[in-house]
């Protein structure tokens, strides 16, 4: 799987232009930047384990509530010794920490200098307790949460745009994960209805600079 390049510079950072969805954001940023020992905070069963293993030499999941995962730990106060790894990874999970200024200099602590953690948090898109859920974060806001913390922001962007969000209150009204009962045809149906959405959203269409679904961030110790 090749790396994909960003589309454009906005405001000095790389920024991918084109990511809709938390997946895409990993094919694109994991091969470019992940390497080493890596930590996947709160990766849960770890769905994004098969891309992220061909490109770092261990591939480790810290989770407080998933019984598969290799440590049981909590973000905001990890039992790992200092500059214990060269990339530190979370998708969607500082929303269900109650204190993001612990968690992100947590991160910083267990990086290796020079390693980069890649960081994906919701801006627009319904609460969904994992247990609890306590945040929604704007790009401002995640620059200044991971510079204030040390780092240096490689990336920092957002995914989709109107139509993610759309999709994410759909998601969670219809098809929400946390629940069963999904006939066949309702899952049929809003598969393809969601393609549709990405693919208006991919176009740019009614696309507006502040509406968007989720932020992601490459920041390096």
């Amino acid at each position: 799987m090749r790396p994909q390049r960003p589309d454009a510079i906005i405001s000095g950072y790389m920024v991918h232009t084109t990511l809709v969805d938390t997946r895409e954001v990993v094919v694109a940023l994991v091969p470019m930047y992940a390497r080493g020992k890596t930590l996947d905070i709160g990766g849960g069963s770890s769905k994004y384990r098969t891309i992220i293993r061909g490109y770092v030499s261990e591939y480790l999941v810290a989770d407080l509530y998933e019984p598969s995962a290799d440590f049981k730990e909590d973000v905001r106060k990890m039992s790992f010794p200092n500059e214990s790894f060269a990339t530190v990874l979370s998708f969607q999970v500082l929303e269900h920490v109650d204190d993001t200024v612990a968690s992100v200099s947590e991160i910083y602590r267990v990086l290796r200098p020079g390693g980069c953690a890649i960081v994906t948090v919701p801006f627009l898109f319904p609460q969904h307790g994992d247990p609890s859920d306590f945040s929604r974060f704007t790009k401002e806001g995640v620059r200044y949460h991971f510079e204030r913390a040390g780092f240096t922001i490689k990336e920092l962007g957002q995914q989709g745009s109107i139509w993610s969000v759309v999709m994410g209150m759909l998601r969670v009204k219809y098809l929400n994960h946390y629940q069963s009962g999904h006939g066949r045809l309702r899952r049929a149906f809003f598969t393809r209805l969601f393609s549709l959405l990405k693919a208006l959203d991919r176009r740019g269409f009614l696309a507006h600079p502040d509406i968007y679904a989720n932020v992601y961030v490459v920041a390096q110790k």
